[in-house]
């Protein structure tokens, strides 16, 4: 099989979902890898989560799991139990006083002199464009919840508390735990005897000797990589990227002031793999306690999500490490990690028998144009990865790149999953659009039309934020109902990709931007 995208939602519809979950003992279905005797294999499948799992002659006939569902083979696997996951903190073991700062080593804070974490890595934050670097909450933010400690910000060392030690601190109240992150930043700290001679610390988005390049998707089956103040350099393989942790998780030593237990969903599991021996050994660590924060990336050396815990399964002895998506993480603190962005989300065709896909020529002369699933990822990733680069570098619009990037997943998910949008959005022929700017990033004198099969670009963009305003979160509506003027004349301004990438480049996005304020 092909590489699956992360969600069971673009193989299964509610009905076979809730078809799952009606079974007795069923915890939590999702894509991942399929195990066989008790080991991992490269196989994925619709892995289904149950409390504890017997034999088919234990259980009554109507609790017996199907073998497969629309096709895909199901695996029965049992669900994580929180009293044995471990927040990955320990003592800071490494004294060594490592400059330039970079990814991967230890760090401590001010609150929290009984325990340490790593540091992930760094990022600038969007309202105010300032060096940041990224961790835990629970790294961060240990002890803030205990009287006398809990006001005001914090520093963050390395390797120790002193005073030539300090490298950043941590404002308080930011930061998110809970739902799908566990994150938290710590603003660089400014070297220098006088103000015309400071500059940020010395800092380095590297893993020891690897530069991290920037910033990519986790998928199942993929070869990632991590450094931890703990344990180091260790090697693994994602085996679920869209995990809920069934319970909640107990913080409470760390005495956080955001509360003592959180639950988790979307979450990415990590199984150690060994590289000699070209298969999973989850009896080793992937990742130990000392390693929280610790960035995971992908062989092409772009992050791909954030690791926070540890499962220690009681029952078999494998060892498996929870992270956070890392596009979450960014959304969550509202930062940017610099270098490449391969996070484009996969605008699918909806599921056979519901919405038929309209196969329509641009122009009604180019039908290599048409939409398909595969051809819709690659003209926007081309999309993306031309204007991206410009876009972050042009500051008046990072409040603009800010909602986007806030808000591009929740856009993708009615578009595959919440048939009105579906319908909408290929009735007003967005696949095509989505396919005219792909042949305008490949082809600099392709002009985008002004419209298609009599549905104008003003017409697709009204149409889907009326229909996105309805179905959307109250924070998605808000921002349409903000940016909506503004992409109305954006879109009739731009005839091609060459043209916006100009238009930002030379700042002439300004005289549209001018007497326009965006909100985040």
């Amino acid at each position: 099989m092909d590489m699956p995208p992360r969600s069971l939602e673009d193989y299964l519809d509610e009905a076979a979902r809730a078809q799952l979950r009606s079974f007795p003992n069923v915890t939590d279905i999702g894509i991942g890898l399929r195990m066989k005797n008790g080991a991992f294999t490269s196989e994925w499948g619709v892995v289904v989560y149950v409390k504890e799992k017997l034999s088919e002659s234990q259980l009554p006939k109507e609790a017996v799991l199907p073998k497969e569902i629309a096709g895909l083979p199901l695996d029965v696997q049992e669900e994580l139990d929180t009293a044995y996951i471990k927040l990955s903190d320990g003592e800071l073991l490494d004294l060594t006083k490592i400059r330039p700062i970079r990814s991967g080593i230890a760090i401590s804070t001010s609150a929290a002199s009984d325990g340490a974490g790593t540091l992930g890595c760094f990022a600038k934050r969007n309202s105010d464009n300032k060096e940041v670097l990224i961790s835990n909450y629970h790294v961060l933010f240990r002890n803030k919840g205990l009287p006398g400690i809990n006001e005001g910000d914090s520093q963050v060392y390395q390797p120790l508390a002193g005073s030539d030690n300090e490298i950043g601190v941590v404002p308080d109240g930011t930061g998110t735990i809970g739902g799908q992150v566990d994150c938290a930043l710590a603003v660089l700290a400014e070297e220098g005897s006088c103000c015309c001679c400071k500059h940020v610390i010395p800092h380095e988005n590297k893993v020891g000797t690897t530069q991290l390049v920037g910033v990519g998707t986790a998928q199942i089956d993929i070869k990632v990589f991590k450094t931890g103040a703990k344990s180091g350099p260790t090697v693994g393989k994602i085996v679920n990227a869209s995990k809920t942790v069934d319970g909640k998780i107990d913080y409470s030593k760390f005495f956080l002031p955001a509360g003592d237990s959180f639950a988790f969903s979307n979450i990415i599991i990590v199984v150690f793999f060994d590289e000699a021996a070209d298969d999973f050994d989850p009896t080793k660590p992937f990742a130990e306690p000392g390693d929280s924060g610790s960035v995971i990336y992908n062989e092409a050396h772009e992050i791909v999500g954030l690791h926070f815990a540890s499962y220690d399964d009681p029952k078999t002895g494998n060892h498996y490490s929870l992270a956070c998506h890392i596009h979450l993480v960014e959304t969550a603190l509202g930062v940017t990690i610099p270098g490449t962005r391969n996070i484009v989300p996969v605008v699918n065709t909806p599921p056979t028998g519901e919405v038929a896909v309209l196969d329509t020529p641009i122009d009604g002369n180019d039908v290599s144009l048409a939409s398909s699933e595969m051809t819709e990822q690659t003209h926007l990733e081309r999309w993306w990865q031309k204007i991206y680069p410009q876009l972050v570098a042009a500051p008046e619009l990072q409040p603009l790149l800010s909602l986007a990037e806030t808000h591009i997943y929740e856009i993708m998910h009615l578009v595959n999953q919440r048939r009105e949008v579906t319908v909408t959005w290929h009735r007003n022929h967005g696949p095509t659009y989505i396919a005219a700017i792909g042949r305008s990033v490949k082809v600099p004198t392709y002009q985008i039309p002004q419209a298609i099969e009599g549905v104008s670009r003003q017409q697709l963009l009204t149409t889907m934020a009326a229909v996105l305003t309805k179905h959307g979160s109250p924070q998605l509506q808000a921002a349409i109902e903000k940016c909506l003027p503004l992409l109305a004349r954006l879109i009739d301004q731009f005839n091609s990709a060459d043209a916006v990438a100009e238009a930002i480049q030379n700042r002439q996005w300004l005289e549209v931007l001018d007497n326009f304020e965006i909100e985040v």
